[in-house]
């Protein structure tokens, strides 16, 4: 008997051990449905390996990347790798094909960008406005600070890294470029460009692109240079005194040579120095002394104005055979400047003889 109750106490141990573990098996199998695992494995993403092609029209490029607006307005920005192949030019307006692997994202490396169509840039009208936008703009508002903007005019003189752009208003405004610009060739001195650059136009703004429209026309000829320089119709020593401040630096309210000069201080000081009485903006001295409306009919120890309509903006004192002595921010310094060139003709608002 007591054998008997042995073997049934083992039997019933063994069946406690066995639906244990069948317990814990099954606790095992809830634990793999658990939610969180499920998201786990959500996260855990297969390699794709597809390749994917959109075609639009490119609205912005910059070095690292690319933006184009499909038919229906949806932009999409691509990231430009080492690796990318780029064919074609990548200038505003051109229809392109971007290829890449996998789903869409803001901003995935491109594998391939294509030029389907080329905008023909040198047909434009070459019409332009600080207030008119002239390229393709997202289907909904953008910020001012995004926006596309454009500005045609004549180029009156251009470096590496900066161009100054004659507007049709008479105003002139300096172009900076970077790594990032993108410029047609054929961008010289006289002919006619288009500068895109994002939010409002602003002296001193950064170009994203310049396009090359035309060539300038043949400019009129010049007027018949004033008369050189003699000691003896300047008896007041204004040029002789002008002339010995050439190099002084420029600086923005400056009018000595210890604090630099800008434009209106350096005719200030000159003329108070050799006892003229002078006012210390530039509106205030453009009405003083005789108006003069030509060129030629100025004279050593004249003053000179230069701006955009009947606004000037700045001036000098002309020293006779076309040169001027002027403070030029610009130059970053007090310089001779040769005024018989197109560009200050086009801009003369007035001379003045003291």
């Amino acid at each position: 008997m007591k054998k008997r109750n042995s073997i049934n106490g083992a039997i019933i141990v063994i069946s406690l051990i066995f639906m244990t573990v069948l317990l814990l098996a099954a606790c095992g199998s809830d634990a793999d449905n658990n939610p969180e695992n499920e998201l786990l494995n959500e996260l855990v993403v297969d390699p794709v390996d597809s390749l994917t092609t959109l075609t639009g029209i490119l609205i912005e490029a910059t070095l690292n990347a690319i933006t184009i607006q499909m038919s229906d307005g949806t932009t999409y920005t691509f990231g430009i790798g080492d690796d990318t192949i780029i064919e074609g030019s990548e200038f505003l307006g051109n229809t392109l094909s971007v290829s890449f692997f996998g789903h869409y994202t803001y901003g995935i490396i491109a594998d391939s960008v294509k030029t389907i169509i080329e905008v023909d840039h040198a047909a434009s009208e070459g019409k332009g406005s600080t207030n008119d936008q002239d390229a393709p703009q997202p289907s909904e508002p953008a910020p001012a600070e995004e926006t596309i903007w454009y500005m045609t005019g004549t180029v009156v003189d251009i470096s590496s890294d900066t161009m100054h752009l004659l507007y049709e208003d008479g105003k002139t405004y300096r172009v900076l470029f970077d790594d990032n610009t993108k410029k047609d060739s054929g961008i010289v001195v006289g002919c006619v460009a288009r500068v895109f650059r994002k939010g409002s136009m602003r002296d001193g703004m950064l170009a994203i692109e310049v396009q090359f429209i035309s060539a300038a026309p043949t400019p009129a000829p010049a007027p018949p240079p004033p008369p050189p320089y003699d000691p003896d119709t300047d008896p007041s020593g204004i040029v002789e005194h002008a002339r010995s401040l050439v190099g002084f630096a420029f600086t923005d309210g400056g009018a000595s040579p210890e604090n630099g000069f800008d434009s209106s201080g350096f005719i200030y000081y000159v003329l108070s120095r050799n006892g003229v009485s002078c006012p210390r903006t530039t509106r205030e001295q453009t009405a003083i002394g005789q108006k003069i409306t030509s060129y030629a009919d100025l004279a050593p120890g004249d003053l000179v104005f230069f701006g955009e309509g009947a606004t000037a903006q700045y001036g000098g004192i002309y020293v006779g055979g076309g040169v001027m002595i002027y403070s030029s921010s610009r130059a970053g310094k007090v310089t001779a400047s040769d005024i018989t060139q197109q560009w200050y003709i086009d801009s003369f608002v007035s001379g003045a003889r003291i």
